[in-house]
């Protein structure tokens, strides 16, 4: 049996109209063929690569749907013109903003930003968000990453940062340096924190900055927030020495994180876990796996 397709793209506030339109025209076609019919689907948009240098040069439309897949973003249908300069997909409306993203961060690399969450306090995470506030200067950007000191346009948001008692959460991500200063006792301890924050009488908004969150660990919770649409490129960072934590980064790698650990139960536990995760990486071609125990 052979299948025949055609799309037509209109306004949402036109598609009842263009699609009486369809079935007035084929309606002897629609009566003979049971197969034959006319749908209509709303909430969707398009969105085209064009370029002139795009002709005869081989990878565009791979490197294209690629950034959209590691993204997350279904497709529903793709077109190419005939001159090699236009390559279009239909997304949901929904995916519109990250498709675009994701699509500027694989041709352009400019203004790209990475959500990281932090696992684990103790002196591994303390000695991770120090790296962070270094990276938020440019004595960071020159010295403590040299192999990203001539890129100007990555930002790292540190979104959610929890250890086995408290969890932070902030959308547009956690001020670095007010983190810092709050350190007691030279590591983080969320717990601390909000014991010293109860007894001076300060919210977390105070002590912190609006829109940060503080709740008691769920890590399931942790990670609903994590994975948010807004950010094409997501990393969990674990800083702690939990094995039930390690036992969690196949689910992870699944859902499209990137995963960074020193954590020695990671490498030490049973080798299933491990070649699951590297299953995961080999399926998702997206997510990245990196290990070191310190």
């Amino acid at each position: 049996m052979k299948l025949k397709m055609a799309q037509v793209a209109v306004a949402d506030t036109d598609g009842k109209m263009a699609m009486q339109a369809v079935e007035s025209a084929f309606q002897l076609e629609i009566a003979r063929n049971a197969e034959t019919r006319v749908t209509k689907l709303e909430g969707l948009s398009i969105l085209a690569v064009i370029g002139e240098g795009m002709k005869n040069s081989t990878g565009i439309s791979g490197r294209f749907f690629n950034a959209l897949g590691r993204s997350k973003v279904n497709i529903v249908a793709i077109a190419q013109g005939s001159s090699e300069r236009n390559i279009s997909a239909v997304v949901s409306r929904e995916d519109l903003s990250l498709a675009l993203r994701a699509t500027h961060d694989a041709f352009l690399m400019k203004e790209s930003t990475i959500s990281v969450s932090v696992v684990g306090g103790g002196e591994i995470g303390t000695a991770f968000v120090r790296q962070l506030v270094r990276w938020s200067t440019d004595e960071g950007r020159d010295f403590a990453l040299p192999s990203l000191r001539e890129v100007q346009y990555i930002n790292i948001d540190l979104r959610s940062f929890c250890d086995s008692n408290k969890m932070l959460l902030a959308q547009k991500g956690l001020p670095l340096t007010k983190l810092q200063e709050n350190i007691t006792n030279g590591v983080f301890n969320l717990k601390d924190m909000a014991d010293e924050w109860e007894k001076s009488g300060k919210a977390v908004s105070d002590a912190l900055s609006a829109g940060v969150e503080m709740a008691d660990t769920d890590l399931e919770h942790f990670i609903q927030f994590t994975e948010s649409k807004e950010y094409p490129h997501k990393v969990i960072v674990d800083c702690s020495s939990s094995a039930d934590i390690a036992a969690k980064y196949p689910e992870w790698l699944r859902r499209g994180f990137h995963v960074v650990t020193p954590n020695r139960s990671a490498l030490i536990g049973p080798y299933k876990q491990y070649e699951e995760c590297l299953q995961q990486v080999g399926q998702r071609r997206a997510a990245q796996f990196r290990y070191d125990a310190t």
